[in-house]
């Protein structure tokens, strides 16, 4: 019978030390891998730490990606952090960004965090925001009561 380290890399494409090494096998809906690990079904990343650290996360501790590949699993690109960490991380790598309504503009991109970024884009975006909200309520049939 082949040990749980075997059939879990069994599921991984490993490359290079430096590169991704992504998982082959089930994803769950926001795109991680998972996997049954110790009777749970749990992202494929947190396993392979677990894996390779011989230790279990620590509570209210997360594993993070340094790579932003969903399905890496490679344990030099994974490290231990908080929500915190990873919401900074992802401000900081503009993965926290949306998008406007109009999908054609790349301008249009926004975070709630951009004033401590951008502040000069920021206030530009915003009166763009204001002028299209401004124009959508004039021209909508809908009330809307603020108080």
């Amino acid at each position: 019978m082949r040990s749980i380290e075997d059939r879990f890399w069994s599921k991984v494409d490993v490359k290079e030390e430096g590169e991704c090494w992504l998982w082959q096998a089930s994803q769950g809906a926001h795109g991680y891998g998972q996997y049954r690990f110790r009777g749970i079904v749990d992202k494929a990343h947190r396993v392979a730490w677990m894996i390779s650290s011989g230790e279990a996360v620590p509570g209210g501790k997360w594993v993070l990606h340094k790579c932003d590949n969903r399905l890496c699993v490679n344990p030099r690109h994974l490290q231990l952090g908080d929500a915190q960490d990873s919401v900074s991380e992802s401000v900081n790598k503009e993965r926290a960004s949306h998008r406007d309504v109009d999908y054609g503009d790349p301008e249009g991109l926004r975070t709630p965090f951009q004033p401590t970024i951008e502040p000069g884009p920021y206030n530009e975006r915003a009166a763009k925001w204001e002028r299209t909200a401004d124009f959508e309520l004039r021209n909508s049939t809908e009330i809307c009561l603020v108080g």
